[in-house]
């Protein structure tokens, strides 16, 4: 039996593999093409890699105008374009922009074992644990069906911790040249995602706290370059003429809370007092989405989730806090706290800190089982075999979730249907609905034609037909209160900038009822733009499963088959398409 044993040196990297590789497989099985888009910021990301690949620049070409952009990092984007250009058709490439984001989440398995390995000093089985334990969750395996930025900001940021905490852990060092690699490489992750900026704050915060004086000005150095050009892109592309239905492209300043100045001390107390309804409900939610990356069974009151899991944590980040792991504690904090300021359901921006959460824990329970097996020890070789049982019993536990959680997504998976966002088993959408949207689009409007939709990203990646939401962005509405009612603007405030967009075409997708938070709110609006003398609104399509529906706008005053470009200029003339037959189905009504 001695002879099946793994050498102690290769039984680490070679479980690490296997986790890593098990994680793989599963996120191939379940890979699927077609979610691309349809989680919208995916859909501008995946359209601005086009733009990039195409030489256009970084735009966004699915907008009328296909303005600068101006909101998201440049990072993603063009990582994106490198993969646009080896396979520049799509959809057959929306699984190269996938497999992207899967190598970073593979590459995130072993990065979070050397977190609890090397910068919690956890034992070899916990540490293994951990990595077994995030590669189980469906959360994470979820988020490889998305273009999204989670997984390679994550990666990027954990394998930039790792090295600040290292070039930082003498407190005598004053060398300013690792310092700058250090910044360098935390400026990769705010290029990614804006809120990289909080690492930056962490360890400026630690090395200004230890006066570390040389060191913090040559992080500051190798840092602040890539930003700040990220910035002067930002101001110097910046369109202020740009209809407020693009304000949700272009920038985050609808995405935030307002706290403009206009309104006396009456009105900042009340947006003091929403700011903090905001950040107490989101840290709440936040707490319980953290107890599903822990497993802590829902039938638990959410009150008791939510306090054991605040416990945990707090308890593992006293312990790495002790164990000399102050900027990973720092960065946990300060990324926690940027996230909860944030007017948005805090999950899908949590996702980064899942390896530390559960670093975090199993650091917890690794000090509750030393202490434990302490308890009526007659020696010290009775809690050494006491603590190896211990954590021999986490790693069966990691890999059994591990083996378990993915085997599960892989029963559940459905090829015949539309992704949900990150768990496989909630409802199912019919993908034959998209489908004849798509071709009705591709066959009955001109290339140059503007379509107003949910979904605007989506169907100009397939149709090439550029569009816009047809609402204003306010998030702050959707979530808070709890079941709070989305403001998303009034009929007679939206009618004109669509008519100054130049919006032909107008989709309404009741099958998007629970996508998103503002999805019932956005189809009830849509029906009174389409039902509004304003418009003109006329139905010309329903897809047969009666989830898609595309109306005609002929603007009143308008000249017959006329269409406003964006920017108010001269009319475009262009023939009017033959009256079209409403598609009819199963279930259409």
């Amino acid at each position: 039996m001695n002879g099946l044993r793994l050498p102690a040196a290769r039984r680490a990297p070679l479980l690490l593999l296997a986790i890593t590789l098990a994680w793989l497989l599963a996120a191939f099985l379940l890979r699927d093409g077609r979610a691309v888009g349809l989680f919208h910021d995916d859909g501008i990301y995946v359209a601005a890699a086009q733009s990039i690949a195409n030489g256009d620049g970084y735009r966004i070409p699915n907008l009328p105008g296909e303005l600068w952009q101006t909101k998201y990092p440049v990072l993603f984007p063009a990582l994106l374009a490198l993969a646009w250009k080896l396979f520049p058709v799509f959809p057959a490439n929306a699984y190269a922009f996938q497999a992207l984001v899967t190598l970073f989440g593979a590459a995130l398995i072993p990065l979070s074992y050397l977190v609890a390995r090397r910068l919690f000093r956890m034992a070899e089985n916990p540490a293994l644990a951990v990595a077994g334990l995030l590669a189980a969750s469906p959360w994470f395996l979820g988020l490889t069906r998305w273009v999204l930025t989670e997984l390679p900001y994550a990666t990027a940021a954990i394998g930039a911790l790792l090295l600040c905490e290292r070039t930082f852990a003498a407190a005598g060092r004053r060398a300013t040249g690792p310092a700058l690699l250090a910044g360098l490489a935390v400026a990769a992750g705010c290029l990614l995602k804006s809120q990289g900026i909080a690492l930056a704050a962490a360890v400026l915060t630690l090395l200004l706290a230890q006066r570390r004086w040389r060191e913090a000005a040559g992080f500051f150095a190798g840092w602040i370059p890539l930003p700040a050009l990220g910035l002067g892109w930002q101001l110097a592309h910046a369109d202020p003429a740009a209809s407020p239905l693009l304000d949700y492209y272009l920038s985050y300043r609808s995405s935030m809370l307002d706290f403009a100045a206009g309104g006396g001390l009456g009105q900042a107390a009340t947006t003091a007092g929403t700011a903090v309804a905001v950040f107490a409900q989101n840290l709440g939610r936040a707490l319980l989405h953290f107890s599903t990356f822990l497993a802590l069974p829902e039938a638990m009151p959410g009150g008791l989730r939510a306090t054991l899991i605040a416990a945990l944590l707090a308890a593992g980040l006293a312990l790495a806090w002790r164990r000399g792991a102050r900027l990973t504690a720092l960065f946990f904090l300060y990324f926690l706290a940027s996230t909860l300021v944030m007017p948005w359901e805090p999950l899908r921006y949590l996702i980064p800190l899942l390896p530390l959460v559960l670093a975090l824990a199993a650091l917890a329970f690794e000090s509750a089982a030393l202490r434990m097996a302490g308890r009526n020890a007659p020696d010290g070789e009775i809690v050494r075999r006491r603590m190896r049982l211990a954590r021999s019993l986490a790693l069966g536990v990691g890999l059994v979730a591990c083996a378990i959680g993915l085997g599960r997504e892989a029963l559940t998976y459905r090829p015949a249907a539309v992704p949900e966002y990150v768990q496989w088993s909630a409802p199912w959408r019919d993908w034959q609905g998209f489908a004849e949207t798509i071709d009705w689009l591709r066959a009955h409007t001109r290339p140059e034609d503007v379509v107003a939709s949910p979904l605007d990203p989506f169907y100009y990646l397939h149709t090439g037909r550029r569009g816009v939401r047809y609402w204003f962005h306010n998030p702050q509405t959707y979530f808070y209160p709890a079941h709070a009612a989305p403001q998303l603007g009034s009929v007679a405030e939206i009618a004109p900038e669509l008519r100054r967009l130049g919006v032909r075409w107008l989709i309404r997708e009741p099958a998007l009822q629970d996508f998103y938070a503002e999805s019932a709110a956005a189809d009830a609006l849509a029906l009174e733009l389409v039902a509004s003398p304003l418009t003109g609104g006329r139905l010309v399509f329903r897809s047969r499963d009666a989830g898609h529906f595309i109306y005609r706008l002929d603007w009143p005053g308008a000249p017959d088959g006329v269409g406003f470009p964006a920017g108010g200029g001269a009319p475009v003339a262009g023939p009017r398409p033959a009256p079209i037959s409403i598609a009819r189905g199963p279930g259409a009504r």
